[in-house]
This record gives C-alpha cells, structure tokens and sequence, in this order.
C-alpha cells in the first residue's frame, strides 16, 4: 500500500515538473488545473506550494487534471514569434534551414539577416526593431563575441539555442499561454 502512494506521488512530481516548462509559477499551474481538479485554486496553491497532497484521492486528481491540462497544451496551436540570429560566419543557407524548423514547429520567425547583411552599419538598429517584435530570440552557431553583443541588444529577451529543441518548443507552449493569460484553450 505504501509503494502505492509512493508511486503515485512520483507521477504527480513528474507532472508537475512537466507543468513548470509550461507555467511560471505554483500559481499559475493552479489557475489551469482548477477547473480540472474539483477544488478551489487557493486549496491547490497551497498544496503544490507543500507539494503534499491529503491523501491518494486528491494526488490521483492533480494527476488527472495535470494529464488533462497537458494534453490540452500539447494540441494547442503555437502563437510566438522568433528571432532568429545565426552565427555571421554562416552561410544564407543555414539560415533558411534553420528557419524551416522554426515553422515546422508552428513558430513564426523573424530573421533580420535574410534582409540586411551584418556588416551594415544600422545592422543591430535593425536587430533591435526586430527584437521588439519577437517574444523570444533564437540563436545557431553564434560565437561568444556575437552572443555578447546580442544580449546586451535584447536585454529582457529569452535566447534559446535552436539545437534546445524541447526547451525551445516548451518555451514557444508558454508564451502561446501567456498571449491567452493562462487559459488553456
């Protein structure tokens, strides 16, 4: 019987770990399961915060709305757009393949190097207008130097290696989340 809830409880620890790619905070993963859990939000904050549920009853129900709720996620069509920066030692070529995979993944881009060169010298005025347009930034082979200085143009901006291929689709569902203020559709 303790094997039981021993178990139980590492599926619910699994998907709340699952929850967290997708939600910012305890907060934030109580207000989308809520409707799926059968009590109030504030119940379920207070449980996640102590990660300790009652008893095995009300663990099988986080899990239950944690499956509902990711499923949900998972089928929700993307809405985020990217930057997309590849290394200035790259070919044109790259950046097209490297674009392609940004929307098979549902992801709009944004790619300031298909359109000025970067040794232009309004390239990072450029960037920067384009930066302003994204929610987060892509990168593909960019050296140290060139990462530098992308960060200090986009400041507050989320940079995700493109070879991240599940933190960049994870981080792609919570901005699509964020647009919809953490309703899941």
């Amino acid at each position: 019987m303790h094997s039981d809830r021993d178990a139980l409880k590492n599926i619910a620890e699994k998907k709340y770990f699952e929850l967290l790619q997708y939600f910012e905070n305890d907060r934030s993963i109580a207000k989308a399961l809520t409707p799926h859990y059968g009590r109030s939000n504030s119940v379920l904050k207070r449980n996640l915060g102590l990660f300790s549920f009652r008893n095995q009853k009300s663990t099988q129900d986080f899990i239950d709305a944690a499956n509902v709720v990711l499923a949900k996620i998972k089928v929700q069509e993307i809405n985020a757009t990217a930057l997309l920066f590849i290394g200035f030692d790259m070919s044109p070529i790259v950046l097209v393949e490297q674009a392609k995979k940004l929307i098979d993944l549902g992801i709009n881009v944004i790619a300031p190097q298909a359109i000025i060169e970067n040794t232009h010298e309004q390239f990072w005025e450029y960037v920067k207008a384009d930066i302003a347009l994204s929610d987060f930034i892509v990168i593909y082979e960019v050296n140290d130097v060139e990462n530098t200085l992308l960060q200090d143009t986009a400041k507050d901006k989320e940079i995700i290696d493109i070879q991240d291929i599940n933190d960049l689709k994870a981080y792609a569902r919570r901005v699509t989340l964020k647009k919809c203020k953490s309703r899941v559709k």
